[in-house]
């Protein structure tokens, strides 16, 4: 139905899908199957017909409506649906021209969820700086809800500081995902996640997801420092 309603009006999509359904019908078994008021029917019938879409006879003096050509609207959706396609495509070719990064802004278990599907969909390698009140709330989300990522579709690189080695401990039996730990003097309540052209600040249980090669790019180069300085567990 919604695909009909790209190319005609949603009365007449209606109607269409009807007689598509049901073939050839009366105007009152038109009004049955789509509650439609008969008026608003015969309108409908009216645009189909001029368009191509729709035709009648009579037979026992009944007047009967049918679908005319099925190919005709599956081809017009054809060329709806590389209309709409193109001008996706051109809102993307638009979008990369600004040059202004797209920001997002998770929260709760939902926001956790949302972050870990992109993740997924993304499929680099994660790379964070550990905040230790988000990891809690990510490792108990992970192991009560058993999230794709712990099935290794994606590598993980954790650095963590010496308070919290025992959230360290907790992702060391994920043999995908590598830890190292840094000294107390590096703990922070921002926590930071890159992964591809992202780039996400975690502050409490708000996550803020910046997608921009040249932002995941420096705060990539800030991670790597910090790797370096940790030691693996």
């Amino acid at each position: 139905m919604k695909n009909l309603e790209s190319i005609m009006g949603k009365n007449d999509s209606k109607v269409c899908q009807a007689l598509i359904e049901n073939g050839a019908l009366k105007i009152a078994e038109i009004e049955k199957r789509t509650g439609t008021h008969r008026r608003n029917i015969y309108d409908s019938i009216a645009r189909l017909t001029k368009d191509g879409y729709a035709s009648s006879y009579v037979k026992n003096n009944k007047q009967y409506f049918e679908v005319t050509d099925i190919e005709k609207i599956l081809e017009r959706l054809k060329e709806k649906s590389e209309e709409i396609e193109e001008a996706i495509n051109g809102l993307s070719r638009a979008k990369e021209k600004s040059g202004k990064p797209e920001i997002r802004i998770y929260e709760g278990d939902e926001g956790v969820k949302l972050l870990l599907d992109d993740e997924i969909r993304v499929g680099k390698t994660v790379c964070a700086l550990v905040t230790a009140s988000f990891e809690r709330d990510l490792w108990n989300y992970l192991e009560k809800n058993f999230h794709p990522t712990l099935k290794g579709e994606v590598k993980v690189r954790l650095v963590y500081t010496e308070s919290d080695r025992d959230l360290a401990e907790r992702g060391k039996k994920f043999p995908f995902v590598k830890i190292r730990v840094v000294p107390d003097s590096y703990r922070s309540a921002v926590g930071l996640e890159i992964y591809g052209d992202r780039a996400c600040i975690i502050t409490g249980e708000m996550m803020v997801r910046i997608k921009d090669k040249e932002v995941a790019k420096r705060f990539m180069m800030f991670f790597e420092e910090m790797w370096r300085i940790g030691k693996p567990i």
